[in-house]
């Protein structure tokens, strides 16, 4: 590992990170004068490339990427990093840390008890939106990370409550996920109303539903799916269906290009419910009106954006209605994405994301 000299303003520890995307807000940062670092897997694997891949800079934090070997690649939560991480500290010499990992994941653990140990403030990352049942270990390190923690980056309203019931005494902040900085694409038209559902092609996104939906629509709607998963089968049986797969994240901008309207009907599970919604905000970006189920922080999010409509969970026929009003008023799609590419200038921007970051973890900087 090389040398790093002035001292590192802020080290960021991030599986997420693995992905070009998801290094913006750093970079951003570092345009700002902020002297930091990434410490990443050296390999990882998700869904969409089961055969593993490793991390590659963005332009600007050439040098800056820290890859470390993992144990359980792969595995969100439950990875831990196979490196003497507190001889890292010591190398880098962090003004303060910023765990991108939930609390109660083995990652986060680690970096917590080697920043304990190093007396370095340390903040964590809380997506989870759910009170459900951890084993007792599992209990007691998120209690113990989350006391301790000097700050949490919390990625929804709900989130932040959760954090503070789980112990959390440093500040807690919201952090968006940030929309990347995608070139703007002009909305190509099509020939018929096209519906796109973007991500894991898995049961509790709804695809069952949206089809069920579109099946029920009174007018010509084509279903775009862009992703891949379990049920690419059951897409790409569905009548006037496209399965689009192997997109890079680089290019959803494109993609989003296609779509009149993006649907997003997840339905909550025992152990999952959306979290954030990436696809809210990207499909806003692009601006591109929205349909989606009022489950997890879907409602939150889209509140007061003006950026389409939300319905209660599980019901198809008010999904349907609310494509159908949209496949009739190309002036109400129109309207609809301006809202929404409003929205992102004002909340949801890379600049954005950063600028929240730092009003945590930089009060905390040495």
């Amino acid at each position: 590992m090389p040398a790093t000299s002035p001292a590192t303003t802020l080290l960021v520890v991030s599986h997420p990170c693995v992905r070009p995307v998801n290094q913006e807000i750093y970079a951003d940062l570092l345009a700002r004068g902020v002297e930091l670092q990434l410490v990443v897997p050296s390999h990882w694997r998700d869904p969409y490339e089961p055969g593993g891949f490793a991390p590659q800079p963005i332009a600007g934090l050439e040098g800056r990427l820290h890859p470390l070997p993992v144990l359980g690649e792969g595995r969100q939560q439950r990875h831990l990093y196979r490196a003497r991480v507190g001889r890292h500290l010591r190398k880098l010499r962090p003004g303060v840390v910023f765990i991108e990992q939930e609390p109660f994941s083995l990652a986060g653990l680690q970096w917590a008890l080697a920043c304990r140990r190093a007396g370095v403030p340390y903040g964590v990352q809380l997506a989870e939106n759910l009170e459900r049942t951890m084993p007792l270990p599992v209990r007691w390190w998120r209690g113990y990370v989350l006391r301790h923690a000097a700050f949490v980056a919390a990625r929804s309203e709900r989130a932040a409550q959760l954090a503070r019931s789980w112990g959390a005494r440093g500040e807690v902040g919201f952090v968006a996920h940030a929309v990347p900085s995608w070139p703007e694409v002009p909305h190509e038209d099509q020939d018929v109303f096209t519906v796109g559902l973007c991500g894991r092609l898995v049961e509790e996104k709804g695809i069952t539903d949206l089809i069920a939906a579109r099946d029920a629509m009174g007018a010509p709607c084509r279903l775009r799916f862009i992703g891949d998963g379990p049920l690419r089968e059951v897409a790409e049986r569905a009548p006037d269906s496209v399965v689009v797969s192997g997109t890079d994240h680089l290019a959803m901008a494109a993609q989003y290009a296609k779509l009149d309207a993006v649907a997003v009907p997840s339905k909550a599970t025992a152990t999952w419910a959306e979290q954030f919604g990436r696809v809210l905000v990207e499909a806003m970006a692009c601006g591109v009106p929205i349909v989606a189920y009022a489950s997890g922080e879907i409602p939150w999010v889209m509140a007061g954006s003006g950026a389409g409509e939300v319905v209660p969970e599980g019901d198809v026929a008010a999904l349907s209605a609310a494509l159908s009003r949209l496949e009739a008023d190309p002036q109400l799609r129109r309207a609809q994405g301006e809202a929404g590419r409003r929205r992102v200038a004002e909340r949801y921007t890379v600049a954005a994301s950063a600028s929240a970051l730092w009003s945590l973890a930089g009060p905390l900087a040495r």
